[in-house]
């Protein structure tokens, strides 16, 4: 009752494009590249199922998605220093800071405002 959520501070914005790229490049450094290499020209197209059957083998293990099989990827530390990679500044491998775009309903009049 009486729940609300605020912004407190926002560090960093970046694009989803660099993030995927920065993330994805980490987990999959963890494994061998011929995974990625039996992907073919889909090697690098991140939608394809062959991407992210190598990127869920990474992160969680060769067995994660069997019936039983075994989770031995990466730590959840290790995922989390991967997730916030981007994040750091970019002489440090992170991405380009992005402005922060005004919200949705700066640009709408309310009901309120109208009369």
């Amino acid at each position: 009752k009486g729940c609300t959520w605020r912004t407190v501070s926002v560090d960093k914005i970046v694009t989803r494009d660099c993030h995927s790229k920065v993330f994805g490049d980490i987990v999959q450094a963890t494994q061998p590249p011929a995974c990625l290499d039996a992907c073919g020209s889909q090697k690098t197209n991140t939608s394809s199922s062959c991407w992210v059957d190598c990127f869920y083998k990474a992160a969680a293990g060769p067995d994660s998605g069997k019936p039983g099989g075994k989770v031995a990827g990466m730590s959840f530390a290790e995922l989390t220093a991967a997730w916030e990679h981007p994040f750091l500044p970019e002489d440090q491998g992170g991405c380009p800071p992005v402005k922060p775009k005004p919200p949705w309903f700066a640009h709408t009049t309310s009901v309120e405002q109208k009369m």
